[in-house]
C-alpha cells in the first residue's frame, strides 16, 4: 500500500499517523507509523492514539504491518489488520467497502498489480471516507455506571437531584463516583472516576482516554448569555453550581491546566463575565493567574473569586507553613454566594488580598 492509501484508510478509521521515514538500509522498506487500529480489541485504552503500529510504505505490492505495543505484538498482513479492524467496529458497509478495496489493493496478482497503478494516477477513490468524531464515545459505554450514586457524593454535598440532573454513576467494581464528561452539544466524550474509599487503586481515575485539553466539565449545561465560573475539579463544580442556584454556568478544568479549547467553549455561550474559582493555596492563584491570562487572550470579561486560604497546622522541614487544604467543595454556600458577589474584576495582573482570607473549614459547616 502506498502512503495515500494508507493516509486515507486512517482518516476513515479515526486513527493518527505520522510521516513516512525512509528505510533504515538498502534492503528495507519505507514505513509510517499511526495508531494501531486494533486498540479496540487488544490495548489496554481501546482509544490509545500511541503511534505504535508500523505499516510498510509499497508503491508496487502489499504491506506488511507490526505492532510494537506491549498488550497487542500484531504481526502480519496489512489487509488482515484492516479486515480484523473493520470486524471489532461492527462491519459498517462504508468501512466493509474500504476493507474490499484494501484486499485487492493488496493482493499478489494480475489484477492487484492493476488496481495498485490505478490507485497511483487517480485522485479520487470510488469510496468517500466518512469524516469520523473520534471524541465522540457511544452512550453505551456510560451504561455499566449509570442509575447509581455512592453515598460518598451525599457525604461531599451533592444532592440526589443534582446527581440525576447531572447523569453521574457509580462504578462499583472499581470503587468510583462516575462523572460523565459531555460538549456543549451533550456528545459524550468521556469518564472521570473519583474515589469513593480506600480500596480504590487510585485517587482519580480517566476512562476511556479522555483529552482534558480539549474538554470542560460541565459544558453541557452551559446556558448562553449567562456567567461561566472556572473550578478545578467535578466536585467543585457541582457544590459551586448548587451554592449559586443558577445564578452562574459552572466548569472545571479537571486538573491539566487552561487551554484554547477551553477558553473557545466558554466563548461559545457569551458569558457578561468569567468567573476564576480555584483553590485557595499558592497553587491555586498561579492557576488562577493563567486562566485569567488566556481568558483575555480571547476577550472574555473576567473576575477572580478569590478562595480563601486554610489555618496554619504545622511547619515543613525548609520552614515553609503548612496549611489546611481549603478548595470550593469546603466552603459554606452562603460564602460562595458573596465571594460571587464581590468578585473582583481583573483587567491584568490579578490584585489578590494580602495577607489572603483564612477559612476553617472544619469549624464551618455547610
Amino acid at each position: 500500500m502506498n502512503e495515500d492509501g494508507i493516509v486515507r484508510i486512517c482518516e476513515t478509521l479515526g486513527l493518527d499517523y505520522g510521516r513516512v521515514r525512509p528505510p533504515w538500509n538498502a534492503t528495507g522498506s519505507a514505513n509510517i507509523s499511526v495508531s494501531c487500529p486494533l486498540a479496540i480489541k487488544n490495548h489496554g485504552d481501546p482509544r490509545d492514539n500511541n503511534m505504535s503500529c508500523s505499516i510498510e510504505v509499497v508503491d508496487g505490492g502489499p504491506s506488511r504491518v507490526r505492532c510494537f505495543s506491549g498488550n497487542c505484538r500484531f504481526k502480519g498482513k496489512f489487509e488482515i489488520l484492516i479486515r480484523i479492524a473493520v470486524q471489532w467496529r461492527g462491519s459498517p458497509p462504508d468501512l466493509v467497502a474500504m476493507s474490499n478495496e484494501v484486499n485487492k489493493l493488496e493482493a499478489v496478482t494480475l489484477a492487484g498489480t492493476i488496481q495498485r497503478v490505478r490507485q497511483q494516477v487517480i485522485t479520487k477513490h470510488t469510496w468517500t471516507p466518512p469524516k469520523l468524531d473520534r471524541d465522540v464515545l457511544p452512550e453505551k459505554v456510560f451504561d455499566p455506571f449509570a442509575g447509581k450514586i455512592p453515598q460518598y457524593a451525599l457525604d461531599r454535598g451533592i444532592t440526589v437531584k443534582t446527581a440525576k440532573n447531572w447523569g453521574l454513576g457509580y462504578d462499583t467494581e472499581g470503587g468510583f463516583l462516575v462523572f460523565p464528561v459531555r460538549r456543549l452539544d451533550q456528545a459524550l466524550v468521556g469518564l472521570v472516576g473519583r474515589a469513593v474509599s480506600d480500596r480504590a487503586k487510585r485517587r482519580h481515575h480517566n476512562y476511556m482516554g479522555l483529552d482534558k485539553s480539549k474538554h470542560l466539565y460541565g459544558a453541557h449545561m452551559f446556558v448562553m448569555n449567562k456567567p461561566v465560573v472556572i473550578v478545578e475539579s467535578c466536585i467543585d463544580t457541582l457544590n459551586t453550581w448548587q451554592a449559586l442556584e443558577g445564578e452562574a454556568n459552572v466548569g472545571a478544568t479537571l486538573g491539566e491546566g487552561f487551554s484554547d479549547n477551553h477558553a473557545i467553549t466558554i466563548g461559545i455561550v457569551r458569558p457578561p463575565f468569567a468567573y476564576v474559582f480555584t483553590d485557595g493555596d499558592s497553587a491555586g492563584r498561579l492557576m488562577a493567574a493563567k486562566i485569567c491570562y488566556a481568558l483575555r487572550q480571547h476577550k472574555i470579561p473576567t473576575r477572580v473569586m478569590e478562595c480563601p486560604w486554610g489555618p496554619i497546622i504545622g511547619t515543613a522541614p525548609n520552614g515553609r507553613p503548612i496549611r489546611k487544604g481549603v478548595d470550593p467543595s469546603n466552603l459554606p454556600y452562603s460564602y460562595i454566594k458573596d465571594i460571587f458577589r464581590d468578585a473582583k474584576v481583573v483587567h491584568g495582573k490579578v490584585n489578590w488580598t494580602n495577607p489572603p482570607p483564612i477559612f476553617d473549614p472544619d469549624q464551618s459547616p455547610q
